[in-house]
């Protein structure tokens, strides 16, 4: 592995706990609307832009639902109860953002989510200052697993690919930065990783906390 120069993060799932609240809200939109979505089909959704949902969801279960409506009521309910309780913050998150600030390494958002959204999230988390570069769903043409979110996340950072890490929680998220040529680590949220996901990473990890000894030992060589 090259030496790593600087850092990409995906968000909901890996900075944020808002995946579980994702899927929740698909279902209990499915619920309101009379549409039967369960949970592994809200699972096959993790880590897809906009349009790229809406094929999934179309293909599982036709064109006859208004999914902009869709979107729009888990939306609803995600952000109320965002509103309600905050946002979830996952474990190691502050910890390594401590330790790249306190090491020179730069770092950048990498997510599907758009820039709005995203936007929301950071500030109700207190990082909005901390990730002044992004890199969102609604500023590149193809969402993960294509690798376009992460060849611009490095290109923000002024680096090639392979000394650009790559931290996500989904398999497809993964294989967006291993088609970009990235080191990635990932850390598990709601679908564990698989062989393949498994042998693309770096390491599979617990929590963000375990990339600290990784870049300090790793660019010690």
């Amino acid at each position: 592995m090259e030496r790593i120069r600087g850092v990409a993060f995906d968000m909901d799932g890996l900075l944020f706990d808002t995946e579980r609240l994702a899927v929740e809200g698909r279902i209990r939109t499915g619920e309101k609307l009379g549409i039967p979505i369960r949970e592994d089909a809200a699972l096959m959704t993790l880590g897809l832009n906009r349009d790229d949902t809406r094929r999934v969801f179309e293909s599982l279960y036709g064109t006859g639902h208004d999914y902009d409506l869709i979107r729009a009521e888990r939306l609803r309910y995600t952000e109320e109860k965002i509103r309600r309780e905050g946002v979830p913050v996952k474990k190691g998150v502050r910890e390594l953002l401590d330790y790249l600030d306190g090491n020179g390494i730069p770092y950048t958002l990498a997510t599907s989510t758009d820039r709005g959204r995203a936007g929301r999230f950071l500030d109700g988390a207190g990082l909005s200052g901390r990730f002044r570069l992004r890199v969102c769903g609604d500023m590149v043409p193809r969402g993960k697993p294509e690798p376009d979110i992460y060849l611009a996340a490095a290109g923000l950072l002024g680096l090639p690919p392979e000394q650009t890490l790559a931290l996500e929680d989904a398999p497809l998220g993964v294989e967006a930065a291993w088609r970009a040529g990235m080191p990635v680590v990932m850390v598990p949220d709601l679908v564990p990783a698989d062989p393949v996901t498994a042998e693309r990473a770096l390491l599979v990890a617990e929590s963000l906390e375990e990339v600290i000894p990784l870049l300090r030992d790793g660019n010690r060589r």
